[in-house]
């Protein structure tokens, strides 16, 4: 099963259907989850100041603040039905309940 989908049953199997994306390279592997978790029907919490990418300015890409900003950007305007997409910060990430298996 590809990991995308083994992620997928994974997250299916839990009671909430919100989850926070941090991680590296904004410019592939974070826009390409948070669209996924999004177009699964996820809400998605982009953690702002918890993403980070590589630096490809050499090649003519933007550099990596401006890349960062623009993902944080765009992400609190999404929208669809019955779903959120929203930008925090890490200091205003709180987790609730317990973890699985607990």
């Amino acid at each position: 099963m590809r990991p995308n989908l083994v992620a997928d049953a994974a997250l299916t199997q839990r009671t909430s259907a919100s989850e926070f994306v941090i991680g590296a390279e904004t410019d592939a592997c974070i826009r390409s989850t948070i669209h996924g978790a999004f177009t699964r029907g996820y809400d998605v919490t982009l953690v702002g100041d918890a993403h980070t990418t590589g630096d490809l300015s050499e090649w003519g890409a933007p550099r990596p603040e401006a890349v960062i900003a623009n993902v944080n950007l765009y992400w609190q305007y999404q929208s669809a039905p019955g779903r959120t997409a929203r930008v925090t910060s890490a200091d205003d990430v709180e987790f609730g309940g317990s973890p699985s298996g607990s």
